[in-house]
């Protein structure tokens, strides 16, 4: 490997540690940021109504006089969770669904495709919509709504790099030394094929985040009064010459979680680009 390579490897390696670690922070930012609220979230004061930011209110208060800076702390914590939530669900039924079926194939292999292929005839949001909206509002209806089209992208993902691994040599070994095809894809196939579904994962909480301030915005989410970023837009929104800070606080909040989380995305992408995907490495 010359020398120009084995730097861009080790830019692209700290790149991807400095984001992580900048990712990892929010998240725990994230859990605490409620205690670090000074006013009650939820309770309104009329008389405190539309108050421009000062000394007291660093961000300003809401129609209904409620702390947005407080608000904002909350909902935050609110909307990471829930984004984490949803990846993980789709990473995890996703993966399993797509190694299972690029391992064991046939009638499992197709029907498993035929349900993700009408789930990706779809837009994730528009789908998302329609069950949300058959569901009910609530947050953890949200979540589910996102999860059903969700899963499918690491599916797909999961059942390619299947395919383009069971046919090496530590697999046949492990066919050989009696394994069942369930136990082999969940314990040596499933393993291997992290990489991409890591890189999509990452990618992934950025957009899930957006989807559930769609959501919440579109009265689908987060049931009032409790504090999600896309629902305080969707509450501030009529009154934006009025209180502009109500609007552009969580929005500013979403634009900046997510631009971390993608920017984490493409340099995990870059990274393993670089040092080539795992599962092209066979087990010694």
């Amino acid at each position: 490997m010359s020398r120009g390579k084995r730097r861009s490897d080790g830019l692209a390696g700290r790149r991807a540690l400095y984001c992580g670690i900048v990712a990892l922070l929010i998240v725990a930012f994230s859990f605490v940021a409620p205690l670090l609220c000074q006013h009650d979230a939820e309770l309104a004061n009329l008389a405190l109504s539309n108050r421009a930011p000062d000394g007291e209110f660093l961000m300003g208060t809401d129609s209904l006089g409620r702390c947005i800076l407080c608000r904002v702390l909350t909902g935050l914590h609110t909307t990471v969770l829930a984004a984490l939530a949803v990846v993980a669900l789709s990473v995890v039924i996703g993966s399993v669904l797509g190694a299972l079926s690029g391992y064991i194939g046939g009638v499992f292999d197709s029907v498993v495709m035929r349900i993700t292929d009408a789930f990706m005839a779809f837009p994730t949001l528009v789908l998302g919509i329609a069950i949300a909206g058959l569901l009910g509002g609530g947050l953890q209806n949200a979540v589910i709504a996102l999860v059903v089209p969700g899963w499918t992208r690491f599916a797909r993902i999961a059942r390619s790099s299947v395919l383009a691994l069971k046919e090496r040599p530590f697999i046949q070994a492990a066919v050989i030394g009696g394994l069942s095809r369930t136990a082999i894809a969940l314990k040596h196939v499933l393993p291997n094929i992290l990489p991409p579904l890591i890189v999509t994962a990452c990618l992934d909480i950025g957009g899930s985040m957006l989807s559930l301030a769609g959501l919440s915005f579109l009265g689908l989410g987060a049931s009032p009064p409790s504090p999600e970023l896309g629902a305080m837009i969707n509450q501030a929104a009529s009154g934006f010459q009025t209180a502009p800070w109500a609007v552009f606080a969580p929005g500013f909040a979403i634009f900046l979680v997510v631009a971390v989380f993608n920017y984490f995305g493409d340099s995990v992408n870059e990274a393993l680009g670089n040092k080539g995907s795992l599962f092209a490495r066979e087990k010694k």
